[in-house]
């Protein structure tokens, strides 16, 4: 038979108390500060009475000490002022709870104007402890109270206000002696509840209390601030008999402890705030929703919400009698709640909306509106909703969980490929501290993996602990980002458990987002076929659009590294441009890879073209690439623009390969000054470098320098030895004709034997070829006859080879003594048709004129 719900609530509150048995009393829910003409009352609801109070000033503020009691961590150590962005309004510009070293309770205030006074007493039903600041006013002076004594006689009394009993005495503080009847002060007759005259405080006492005294539990029950605050708290445990209070009161203007400064209960300075969620952090159907804490002010002791608190704190659906029967502002936002847990595993959650917006219409000062304002954050991000969810950003900004909201916006608009948009987002968020710098730090995480950035990633990451409460470092969506890290550093197999893990707890649409990163984690593991079973899983839409759409796209470049181009062409049309774009550039720029590595430029050139893909819109390695293979067919012109849009994009970031592109471009144009520019800015932008000091040294031969060339070869061997025989042999082809000595040394250079690599074939055959055009011209026989014959012994397939026999033996015929018609012979079997021609022509010709006394050696 099933308990009736009386029998297991008083089970439950019987528990309670015997586990309670003992314990000190706790301070579990924030302050409430109601301010009024008078000042303001700071409300502090406990689980049970505390038995006093002590109070005094602290530098520009007051402590109140609460003897054997404790802070619950939630709200340890948390800023609950104006400054502190809690919910102290504007009477109160910081307000810290910390618990101190012998099991008390240390309460900081800091008013935001002039206070007058400070009272703490304790009320028993429902438990709380209550702090007056009074106003500032004009009062009579205070006559000092003389230093207590310890004489056996004194008899302490305290100033008691009209219709209320002399206080008694203590053991927690000792006896004081009668104040002066002038120190009592009636409250003016204009007041509708009276309140107690302020007691002087004690010059010479620097570190006692200024009064003790005991109140009786109907102290201050008329006390309009007191039944505006308890009217948002509902009753809680069973009053206690009595309650002792430690009451403290300074004249305004003058500090506590005398001239000195000092304290009057020294103490060190609480902790640096902790900022924690303040409510539960669970998810329904996969989406985040901040549902009530069971133990947070508003809903202790309200038996009628128990239920429900309790179903939705342990991440269940509660059931249908579990709905109050009567409607409060607690049971309209919880509600709310209900609904919001209901319908998100559908999605639909335009409804959760309006619930929450008319509970905050209807009651705007409800304790926990921010919580509704942050669930309705929670609702735009859960629906994909950017601009609502900034809206909701900036109409939480007063809130303590403002920088979450604001976080949640960043984390959105990276989704939606607003990078940038984010990023302030983000930046704004980390400025508001507490949990948006937790957000922050994540979404910095998630831009640094789109840039590609590893490391930074990491770092962010590892701040999380830091900066972030335990139900959001571990959250599944951090688990997500940590996956991705995973995957950018090459642990695949950890991406793939922990994006596994973030896929099952995540609602529909960033679990499709989570599948396509799975997709690329089995890509990476080499596993082609698990990666479209993954996307196939997205295409139809089931997880969203934005999934749906990069799952076609990773499947066209599957498609595309299968050799299947044309089929991921295909699947690209059933997309937009603004989509298919970057995906139809790498599938066409796949297939110029394949035709260049064949040599096949044309072809190569031609399916760039036949694609309608602009290259100037390429990645920047592609765009190099496609240049070299615009100037491979002589079109300067295509290569020069495609490298223009390369340098505009890259900016003062260009790599060096783009320099030496741009430069091979001015080359080809033969414009030797323009090519000198680039030389120039690229050591600028790089300092020296080898390939910079060759480009340099091209465009000054090209200018016909040749002196300034060959320094700038010289330095250029200097930075990379290994492009002393390329670099040489180069400049003297470019030296020539206007300057043929240099080019004939830089020539030699090229050719001399030394520890660096030959040169190809093709390319030492046409050094030997121009150091023998230019030995010979510049009459060195010697060195042209050496060249020409190495040239037609070593090279004799290549064009440039043609006639070197033909121009050695001319050489070798002129060295012999009068000519010999032999020294062709060689020569006239050359594969070269004209050199053989010409060689029998020149063994003819001596034949015929050496009988007649001729010259010989032919020219």
């Amino acid at each position: 038979m099933r308990p009736t719900r009386p029998i297991l609530l008083a089970t439950v509150l019987v528990a309670f108390a015997a586990s309670r048995a003992g314990a000190a009393p706790i301070f579990a829910s924030p302050p409430h500060v109601i301010a009024d003409r008078d000042g303001a009352c700071i409300v502090l609801f406990l689980n049970e009475p505390v038995s006093g109070a002590l109070a005094a000033r602290a530098g520009d503020g007051f402590e109140v000490r609460v003897p054997r009691s404790e802070v619950a961590p939630a709200i340890q150590g948390q800023d609950f002022g104006a400054d502190g962005w809690g919910n102290g309004g504007d009477a109160v510009r910081h307000l810290v709870l910390t618990a101190g070293e012998k099991g008390d309770t240390s309460i900081r205030i800091q008013p935001s104007g002039a206070v007058h006074g400070i009272d703490a007493r304790s009320v028993d039903d429902p438990p709380r402890l209550v702090i007056e600041l009074l106003a500032a006013g004009p009062t009579k002076t205070v006559a000092p109270t003389p230093k207590p004594t310890r004489t056996p006689g004194a008899a302490p009394t305290a100033a008691a206000a009209p219709g209320r009993p002399a206080a008694k005495p203590t053991a927690s503080a000792a006896p004081v002696r009668p104040a002066p009847k002038a120190t009592a002060a009636k409250a003016p007759a204009t007041r509708a509840s009276a309140r107690p005259a302020p007691t002087a405080t004690p010059a010479s006492s620097a570190h006692e209390p200024v009064a003790v005294a005991e109140v009786d539990r109907e102290v201050r029950t008329n006390d309009p601030a007191l039944r505006a605050a308890a009217a948002h708290e509902p009753p809680g445990a069973a009053a206690a008999p009595r309650a002792t209070v430690l009451t403290a009161l300074a004249a305004s203007g003058e500090h506590a402890a005398g001239k000195d400064g000092g304290s009057a209960l020294a103490s060190p300075a609480p902790a640096a705030p902790t900022y924690g969620l303040r409510c539960l952090w669970r998810r329904f159907g996969g989406i985040a929703v901040c549902v009530a804490d069971p133990k947070a002010a508003p809903y202790v002791g309200d038996h009628t919400i128990t239920a429900l608190v309790g179903a939705l704190a342990r991440g269940k659906l509660p059931e249908a009698e579990d709905t109050p029967a009567v409607v409060t502002p607690a049971s309209r936002f919880l509600a709310a709640d209900v609904l919001f847990a209901t319908r998100a595993p559908e999605g639909k959650l335009l409804p959760v909306v309006d619930a929450y917006r008319r509970a905050l219409r209807a009651h705007p000062d409800f304790p926990e509106a921010w919580r509704a304002r942050l669930n309705i954050a929670l609702a735009y991000r859960a629906m994909e909703f950017l601009t609502e969810l900034q809206t909701a950003a900036v109409e939480a900004a007063v809130d303590p969980t403002g920088g979450l909201v604001r976080g949640l916006a960043g984390d959105l608009a990276l989704l939606a490929g607003k990078a940038s948009v984010a990023r302030d987002d983000y930046r704004r968020a980390s400025d508001m501290g507490g949990l948006g710098a937790c957000l922050a730090a994540r979404g910095r995480a998630r831009l640094a993996l789109a840039d590609s950035s590893a490391a930074a990633a990491a770092a962010e990451l590892a701040a999380l602990g830091a900066l972030c409460p335990p139900e959001l470092a571990a959250d599944a969506e951090t688990v997500w980002v940590r996956g991705r890290l995973a995957l950018a550093e090459g642990d695949v197999a950890a991406a793939r458990t922990l994006l596994g893990e973030a896929e099952k707890a995540l609602g529909a649409s960033d679990r499709g987002a989570v599948l396509v990163d799975l997709g690329a984690a089995a890509e990476a593991a080499g596993d082609p076929k698990e990666a479209r079973r993954i996307y196939d899983r997205l295409v139809g839409g089931a997880h969203g659009a934005r999934a749906a759409r990069q799952a076609t796209v990773r499947l066209a470049l599957l498609d595309g590294v299968g050799g299947d181009v044309s089929a991921g062409l295909k699947r690209l049309d059933r997309l937009t441009p603004e989509a298919s774009d970057p995906a139809r550039r790498t599938l066409v720029m796949q297939s110029v890879r394949r035709a260049l590595a064949r040599g096949a430029v044309a072809e190569a050139l031609a399916t760039l073209h036949e694609a309608h893909v602009d290259a100037a819109a390429l990645g920047l390695d592609d765009q190099i690439l496609v240049a070299d293979a615009y100037r491979g067919l002589g079109l300067s012109g295509e290569a020069e623009r495609v490298l223009a849009a390369a340098q505009a994009n890259a900016g003062a970031a260009a790599p060096d390969a783009l320099f030496a592109a741009r430069g091979g471009v001015a080359l080809d144009r033969g414009d030797g000054s323009g090519a000198l520019a680039i030389a120039d800015e690229w050591i600028r932008g790089h300092g020296r470098s080898a390939g910079a000091l060759a480009l340099r040294a091209r465009a000054l031969a090209l200018a016909g320098d040749g002196a300034a060339a060959h320094a700038a070869v010289a330095a250029a061997i200097i930075e990379d030895g290994d492009v002393t025989r390329p670099l040489s042999l180069g400049v003297a082809e470019l030296l020539r004709e206007c300057a043929p000595a240099v080019a004939l040394a830089l020539a030699r250079q090229a050719l001399e034997p030394g520890a660096t690599a030959e040169l190809p074939p093709a390319r030492h055959a046409a050094g030997l070829a121009l150091v023998g055009g230019l030995a010979e011209e510049a009459g060195d026989d010697d060195t042209a006859l050496a060249a020409f014959t190495t040239l037609a012994a070593r090279y004799a397939q290549e064009p440039v080879a043609a006639d070197a026999a033909y121009r050695a033996a001319r050489i070798a015929a002129r060295r012999l003594p009068g000519g010999d018609a032999a020294a062709f012979d060689e020569a006239a079997k050359a594969k070269d048709p004209l050199a053989r021609r010409m060689a029998g022509a020149a063994r003819e010709y001596e034949a015929i004129v050496k009988p007649l006394g001729g010259a010989g050696g032919a020219r």
